[in-house]
């Protein structure tokens, strides 16, 4: 959200930010209330007492970030403090709520087929990817990366590791026996190859997160698992959690991200391709397991998009094996066509036609006083 912010047309459009969560003293919170008109504290506010004074600043369209995830608190929403309410960008699926008129979406996250019979929502269909990027932000607010091309090519503290490196830093809970089982036959299919995964436990980021023994019961279970199909536990490794500059540059030492498969990576992959490491995806039939092939179709890389699991099981196997081919990838991948050609990484560009659409809701609105498919 923070580069829609920065990129808006600040001349015909009022921003407005409405936060309930608590003030974590972050720099990306203080950028977002420097880049919009108006910031609203929520935190101690009550779900009556958010929604009058979100009623109370006229506002035509109210986007909710959040929808049904941790956190969320869509009974603000629920008492239509705006006549628009679009549920955009956090949650991937549909509400199944009757006060949401809209949903952020593309054709490749919702098949042109779904558009009728899956949502209760209507769909604003963006041109390009409906997930906005703003990596540009975080090159500037670091001390040691200054352009892309940094993240492979200035040291990190982390060390180099042996062989061939699959990587997957989603949350552990979108790691389901399915994947687990895929990862492990194309473990045992490339030799002396290993997969890095985010721990779910361990972090270095200053906020008192402990190990805790449920994370660690985790991990027992993955390496036991990962031995009973034949993989050493050794072979299964977990990185820390650490600030967003260092996470982008350790890709370095990856040479190709997994993808799960039911709920799949979103701004986790995105940050893979970012940091130039080629992601292989499995298209599901959910909007959760569909974020790859929009990834991956607005750099131009459809190459990477698999629609079996045997495909998707045969295709890592193969590029970990062709270096030249999975190089060929990488080098289209940190070209500065891919950073500046392609849609993805477009803040801007993304922003002009999240306007246009909120500008077609609100015409639709005046017009008819009930929402409508739009394609942008």
């Amino acid at each position: 959200m923070e580069g829609i912010f920065a990129t808006r047309d600040r001349g015909s459009i009022k921003a407005m930010a409405f936060g309930y969560g608590r003030d974590d003293g972050s720099a990306i919170r203080q950028r977002v209330i420097d880049n919009v008109d108006k910031f609203f504290d929520l935190s101690a506010a009550s779900f009556e007492q958010s929604a009058e004074v979100i009623r109370d600043e006229h506002i035509h369209i109210i986007m909710d970030a959040q929808g049904h995830t941790r956190g969320g608190r869509m009974q603000i929403v629920a008492a239509r403090p705006a006549p628009i309410v679009v549920n955009y960008l956090v949650y991937p699926g549909t509400s199944g709520a009757p006060f949401i008129d809209y949903v952020i979406v593309d054709k490749y996250v919702v098949p042109p087929a779904e558009l009728a019979t899956s949502f209760t929502e209507k769909l604003v269909v963006l041109p390009n990817c409906y997930q906005v990027n703003h990596y540009d932000q975080i090159l500037a607010s670091s001390e040691r990366i200054a352009k892309r091309s940094d993240l492979w090519k200035i040291e990190t503290r982390e060390g180099q590791y042996d062989g061939f490196v699959f990587v997957n830093f989603n949350k552990i809970d979108k790691l389901k026996a399915p994947v687990f089982s895929t990862w492990m036959s194309i473990l045992r299919r490339v030799p002396r190859s290993s997969l890095l995964l985010l721990d779910p436990g361990r972090n270095e980021m200053g906020d008192g997160v402990a190990e805790s023994v449920t994370s660690r019961e985790i991990k027992k279970n993955l390496w036991k698992e990962a031995q009973a199909q034949g993989i050493s536990r050794g072979r299964i490794r977990f990185v820390s959690r650490i600030p967003k500059g260092e996470h982008l540059q350790r890709h370095r030492f990856g040479r190709l991200f997994l993808d799960t498969f039911i709920y799949g990576a979103h701004s986790t992959a995105t940050d893979a391709l970012y940091a130039g490491l080629p992601v292989i995806t499995l298209a599901g039939d959910s909007f959760a397991s569909r974020v790859g092939i929009s990834l991956l179709q607005n750099l131009d890389m459809e190459e990477l998009i698999t629609f079996s699991v045997k495909e998707y099981e045969d295709l890592a196997v193969y590029l970990a094996q062709t270096p030249f081919i999975l190089s060929r990838l990488q080098r289209r991948l940190r070209s500065d066509i891919t950073e500046f050609g392609q849609p993805l990484f477009r803040t801007e560009q993304h922003t002009q036609h999240l306007e246009q659409s909120q500008r077609l809701m609100y015409d639709i609105y005046t017009l008819t006083n009930r929402p409508f498919h739009i394609v942008v």
